[in-house]
C-alpha cells in the first residue's frame, strides 16, 4: 500500500494520474503495465507474446509477470489480436471501475451489469511498453523510418533540423511532442480509428513507452559498450580481429576479477558484432 501511494502521489500532474484521478484510490487501486513482444522460435513460427505486471512489483520477471496471451505470428491479421485487446480494454474498464460494465466486450447485454467486482484492490492500467513492431501490431503506428522515427513527436533519423541525436533544450523535435488530445485530434482528421488499447478509459498516449530491454540493452547501452570499446581497443593490435580478441580476454580476466558480477557479455565478441552494436559514423574509419 505504501509503494502504491508514493506511485500515484509521484503522477500526480502528469496525464497518467490527471486523466483518471476521480477513479484512483490511491490505497486501493493497482498501477499496471502492458508489455508486448514477437520472439523467434526454433521448432515453429514466431509467438506474439502479452503480458501483464504491477508497476510496483518486486522480483524477477517470473514472479511479476502474468501473460495475458500468446499468439502465432501468423494470427495477428486475421482479427485474432483486435479481437484480444477489445477484451481486454472491456476487462481493464471494469477492474478500473471495481463493477462489470452494462455490456460485455462484444457489445451484448451483460447479466452481471453493475455488480461490484469483489477484490481487495481495482486497477488501472496506465502503461504500455514495447519495440516498434508491437507497435505497429497492437496500435497501428508507422514502421519506424517510413517518416520518422518516433511515434510521440516528428523526430527523424538524420542529420536535419528534426535530428533525433540532438537531446538539447532547443533540438527541433521538442516542439513536436504529441500528447493524448494532439494525437487522437490527428488520427481522427486522417479519418483513422483510434487505436484499440487507447480507448481504454485509463491509458493515454502518454503512458506508451519504450520497453528497457530494447531501448537500453539493446539499444542505447550496446552502442555505447561498442563505441568505447572500439576506442579503447585502438592501439592495442594492428588488425581488428585481434583488438576483439584481446577484449574477450580483459573482460573474461574482469569476471573472474569479480565474480560477483551479474552483467555480463554474451557469446563470443567479434569485430563485426561490434561494428553492428555502434552508431554509425561515430568512430574513424581507420578502425
Amino acid at each position: 500500500v505504501e509503494d502504491l501511494e508514493q506511485l500515484w502521489h509521484g503522477l500526480k500532474g502528469k496525464p497518467m494520474y490527471e486523466n483518471i484521478k476521480g477513479h484512483v484510490n490511491p490505497k486501493g487501486t493497482t498501477a499496471l503495465g502492458l508489455h508486448m513482444d514477437g520472439a523467434p522460435t526454433h521448432k515453429c513460427e514466431g509467438l506474439f507474446t502479452i503480458a501483464w505486471n504491477s508497476l510496483t512489483g518486486k522480483g524477477n520477471t517470473r514472479l511479476t509477470r502474468n501473460i495475458y496471451t500468446v499468439v502465432a505470428k501468423s494470427d495477428l491479421d486475421d482479427g485474432t489480436l483486435e479481437a484480444l485487446l477489445e477484451y481486454l480494454v472491456w476487462a481493464m474498464e471494469a477492474l478500473l471501475l471495481g463493477r462489470y460494465p452494462e455490456l460485455d466486450w462484444r457489445g451484448r447485454k451483460y447479466d452481471k451489469a453493475n455488480q461490484p467486482i469483489r477484490c481487495q484492490f481495482n486497477a488501472a492500467m496506465i502503461q504500455v511498453r514495447g519495440d516498434w513492431e508491437a507497435y505497429v501490431q497492437a496500435l497501428g503506428f508507422q514502421g519506424a523510418g517510413e517518416v520518422n522515427c518516433c511515434w510521440a513527436c516528428e523526430a527523424e533519423a538524420n542529420t536535419g533540423p528534426l535530428n533525433c541525436y540532438n537531446s538539447g533544450l532547443d533540438a527541433g523535435w521538442r516542439p513536436t511532442c504529441r500528447t493524448h488530445a494532439s494525437f487522437c485530434a490527428e488520427w481522427i482528421a486522417a479519418g483513422l480509428r483510434i487505436p484499440i488499447l487507447l480507448q481504454m478509459l485509463s491509458l493515454c498516449f502518454e503512458g506508451i513507452t519504450v520497453d528497457v530491454l530494447h531501448c537500453v540493452d539493446q539499444g542505447m547501452a550496446a552502442h555505447i559498450i561498442a563505441n568505447t570499446f572500439i576506442e579503447v581497443s585502438a592501439s592495442w593490435a594492428p588488425n581488428q580481429a585481434e583488438r576483439a580478441r584481446l577484449l574477450q580476454v580483459r573482460a573474461q580476466d574482469w569476471y573472474a576479477a569479480n565474480p560477483s558480477t551479474t552483467s555480463r557479455l554474451q557469446g563470443k565478441l567479434t569485430w563485426e558484432r561490434l561494428i553492428t552494436c555502434a552508431f554509425a559514423g561515430t568512430f574513424s574509419k581507420q578502425y
